[in-house]
């Protein structure tokens, strides 16, 4: 059966806020739909704060293994157009990049067809993605890319290497 996660948002008088998941197994989105429905009712019943929000998940493991040398404090940090006619921008971060998409210079190469394929699914017209405040990327005449670079972050849980 498929699993499925159930966030659950909160605020509070003073305009606070906190969250709590929960994870269940459902025969489909139906079934985990009104379950879903009746766990915001009850814990809106035991809760003095406000529920505002509820997200349904469903949960997919992924085979596969990471590249060699792949990072995750790596990122492609890419400016992206959201607007070209008002030149309203946003910057991307793609986690772990592959080698293809990167220069020896280390910058971006927005040319590769498999970074056009992945800015095409945040587009309006092509998977519909948005990426900030409801937002596309808007790659009307050009691929919608001004610029990048690889960074590191020193963000997050980090494993070392154990070498």
């Amino acid at each position: 059966m498929p699993i499925y996660r159930c966030t659950i948002f909160y605020r509070d008088e003073r305009n606070g806020v906190t969250e709590k998941s929960y994870k269940g197994n459902y025969a489909d989105e139906t079934a985990a739909l009104a379950a879903r429905a009746a766990l915001v009712n009850a814990s809106q019943a035991i809760s003095g704060a406000y529920i505002y929000r509820s997200e349904l998940t469903l949960i997919q493991d992924y085979a596969g293994a990471p590249i060699a040398g792949s990072r995750v404090t790596e990122r492609m940090s890419a400016t992206m157009f959201l607007d070209q006619t008002t030149g309203k921008k946003y910057n991307l971060l793609a986690p772990s990049p592959i080698s293809t998409i990167i220069t020896p210079g280390n910058s971006l190469d927005s040319g590769q067809a498999i970074w056009q394929t992945y800015i095409d699914q945040l587009t309006a017209a092509g998977g519909g993605w948005e990426v900030s405040d409801g937002e596309n990327i808007d790659n009307t005449g050009t691929n919608g890319t001004i610029g990048g670079k690889l960074i590191t972050v020193r963000s997050g849980v980090r494993t070392l290497p154990t070498s």
